[in-house]
């Protein structure tokens, strides 16, 4: 999903891009003790009746579905901003805080929507200066980035293949 917010000649601004997640943390937690306690009562019930090498392979399946719901969660968390001014345009990628920042001059900036030649694969929405290209909004659905491209285009000049 993105979020738009400009002033009203349209010069300084910014636009705010973020994955679409359903759930919350808390449905997150829930579903890993759903998931990882069946496996792990089965494995205690065998090990009851002397299968124990059956334990250390059950909590190693709960580590893994742990990491993958924190992976998830965390990439889920991520969200990038373009950033206007008169005189530039900025691009920052991070969780909390802006681990990437790309900061060019507006007048030279272009804006790239690229169609997938393959029905079904993801267009591109990217960023170019001088030939120094940078993709963005990776996690949208090809809808979104239509719509953005739609968006953007009112503010810098976009580009479609």
């Amino acid at each position: 999903m993105y979020q738009c917010c400009m002033n009203e000649g349209g010069d300084t601004g910014y636009i705010l891009l973020k994955p679409n997640l359903a759930e919350t943390w808390e449905t997150a937690i829930w579903f890993f003790g759903f998931v990882a306690l069946v496996p792990l009562l089965i494995a205690a019930g065998f090990a009851a009746f002397g299968f124990w090498p059956i334990l250390p392979f059950a909590g190693l399946e709960a580590g893994v579905l742990i990491w993958a719901v924190y992976r998830v969660r965390k990439l889920g968390a991520q969200q990038e901003v373009l950033r206007f001014s008169k005189d530039k345009v900025a691009l920052e990628r991070g969780i909390n805080e802006a681990e990437f920042e790309w900061v060019r001059q507006r007048a030279w900036i272009r804006a790239y929507y690229d169609k997938a030649p393959i029905y079904g694969h993801p267009h591109k929405l990217s960023l170019e200066y001088q030939g120094e290209r940078h993709e963005f909004g990776r996690f949208l659905t090809n809808d979104e980035r239509e719509a953005l491209a739609e968006d953007l285009s009112k503010f810098i000049r976009v580009l479609r293949d």
